[in-house]
């Protein structure tokens, strides 16, 4: 590991030792559409936590940004995508709620989605939702939902379909990412999931690329596993993990690529 590296991790070691992993994304989270979850399941949400680290949860925060935040106008038949962001520690997970039911997944989420909070990091993760023939059904309310720890953030956005105009459903599509992480911060020898799905007809296929651009084998390292869902599973970070790690999903002729950047940390009881 080079002394940039270096010097980059140590900073960010005392930032978040001073300051708390929220002092990092407080310049760049500006104009965040994100709507706290309704008070009636404060207490659903809190009845379902059973994490051991209760100081993760105690400073566990979320923000979420969706960047269609007011309707979108599409025809029947046509595809459709929309992005949301999260920011988060501990590392959020991302969920997407559609139609009339709201409230009854909200309320799942929070009994089955409580996000890992059994350490202490950082991510931004990044989601999207595709619709590849809309339909008249898929109009209405759609929800952008984050969990960390025992935090939840929504943001929405309104998908209106114009019956009068067609447009043409594909029987096949190219590969889209659908859900990444594009930096990830953790404790060094802690376990990281790097996550990376894909969705695409022929079925993408999912590879990653090491942070010195080596395709991954975890025959040749066993550190590093390859996930069916498409994550990265690393275990026991170090030093030598710092950098950007490539995820390529390809279908057919086609792939596309995303990144996440790894910092390792040095603990701050250490």
């Amino acid at each position: 590991m080079n002394l940039q590296t270096l010097w980059l991790s140590a900073t960010l070691t005392v930032i978040i030792t001073t300051h708390g992993y929220g002092f990092i994304y407080q310049s760049l989270e500006q104009d965040v559409n994100t709507m706290p979850v309704p008070k009636k399941f404060h207490k659903v949400l809190h009845s379902y936590v059973s994490a051991t680290n209760p100081k993760s949860l105690k400073n566990a925060w979320i923000t979420v940004k969706l960047r269609q935040n007011n309707s979108k106008l599409v025809r029947t038949g046509d595809r459709v995508e929309f992005d949301c962001e999260l920011s988060g520690s501990p590392t959020p997970n991302l969920h997407w709620i559609r139609g009339m039911k709201t409230e009854r997944e909200i309320t799942e989420i929070l009994k089955n989605g409580i996000a890992d909070a059994s350490w202490e990091g950082l991510s931004r993760v990044n989601g999207k939702l595709v619709i590849d023939c809309v339909t008249p059904e898929d109009e209405g309310l759609i929800y952008c939902a984050g969990v960390a720890g025992t935090e939840i953030q929504l943001a929405s956005t309104l998908l209106i379909v114009d019956r009068n105009l067609k447009g043409t459903c594909r029987e096949s599509s190219k590969p889209t990412i659908t859900l990444h992480a594009s930096m990830v911060i953790s404790n060094l020898e802690s376990t990281v999931i790097i996550p990376c799905r894909a969705s695409g007809n022929p079925r993408p296929q999912t590879y990653w690329l090491d942070n010195y651009e080596k395709r991954i084998n975890s025959n040749i390292d066993s550190r590093y596993s390859v996930l069916e869902n498409g994550d990265l599973l690393i275990e026991s970070i170090t030093w030598e993990d710092m950098g950007r790690f490539l995820c390529v999903a390809k279908s057919g002729d086609f792939e596309v690529s995303v990144d996440t950047f790894l910092y390792p940390l040095k603990p701050a009881n250490d």
